[in-house]
């Protein structure tokens, strides 16, 4: 465990180095002031405005600090042959995997509160009503990220860092494009039975990221069930930890040595 944890350390100590994480952090920015610009064009709507900000900002800022931190920490770590010495050290290499992802996971983390308090700074300063499922739809959010990392650290496994960034943002759009439109029975019911049923079929390995998403919910203050809420939570800890332990076994058959 201690290990884990030292490789976690390293990992969140590297990637908020990373000149790239400061040059992301303009996307989170730019959302925040793009309500308070709209606000006269909107009248009535603007808090829906500002909580639909909000949470594309929190899940698209986590997706983008997921892909580049899984390329820019791994691919370090190949081109200056880091790994090779921490793995003929006396460390496993699921531990190496475990500490990249907690590194990963902890560093999207610190980012996701600086921008939720960056929000919160929004709501106080245009006066608008702050209701505390805004604070349930962060931690709905980071169950999302969740996925995203353990989505990351997989693909690294079997590819280059480059192309293991590529695969993790293909697979996270294409579960956030499948999910949401095989919830409307309109998209649904057109697709012949063949499709329909190969798109479930492959609706099966990719992220359901909608079944997770709160956003209208909270909005509406609608109360979430605890049979909800712990399917959720459950969904997205088996979903990672399958992705994880698809990893191990992998990772274990990579020689680097």
């Amino acid at each position: 465990m201690n290990k884990i944890r030292a490789l976690t350390v390293v990992t969140v100590k590297a990637l908020l180095r990373e000149k790239t994480l400061w040059f992301i952090l303009i996307f989170p920015l730019l959302m925040s002031l793009t309500p308070i610009i709209l606000k006269p064009l909107v009248l009535g709507e603007f808090e829906k405005i500002l909580y639909d900000f909000a949470n594309s900002t929190f899940l698209l800022t986590g997706i983008l600090l997921s892909v580049v931190s899984g390329t820019s920490v791994i691919q370090a770590e190949l081109k200056q042959k880091t790994i090779y010495l921490l793995l003929s050290k006396p460390v496993r290499k699921e531990q190496y995997l475990l500490g990249k992802f907690f590194g990963m996971y902890a560093s999207v983390f610190i980012v996701e509160l600086a921008v939720a308090f960056l929000f919160l700074a929004v709501f106080l300063l245009t006066g608008s009503s702050l209701h505390p499922n805004f604070f349930l739809t962060f931690a709905f959010v980071q169950l999302q990220l969740i996925i995203v990392c353990a989505l990351s650290v997989f693909f690294f496994t079997f590819t280059t860092p480059i192309t293991g960034a590529v695969f993790t943002f293909l697979t996270v759009v294409s579960g956030l494009m499948l999910s949401s439109a095989l919830n409307f029975s309109d998209i649904s019911d057109k697709l012949n039975p063949l499709t329909k049923t190969m798109v479930s079929f492959i609706g099966y390995f990719l992220p359901a990221f909608s079944e997770i998403d709160i956003n209208i919910l909270a909005y509406h203050r609608i109360p979430l069930g605890a049979d909800f809420i712990l399917a959720s939570v459950s969904y997205a800890f088996f979903y990672s930890l399958s992705c994880l332990s698809l990893s191990f076994l992998i990772f274990e058959r990579r020689e680097f040595l």
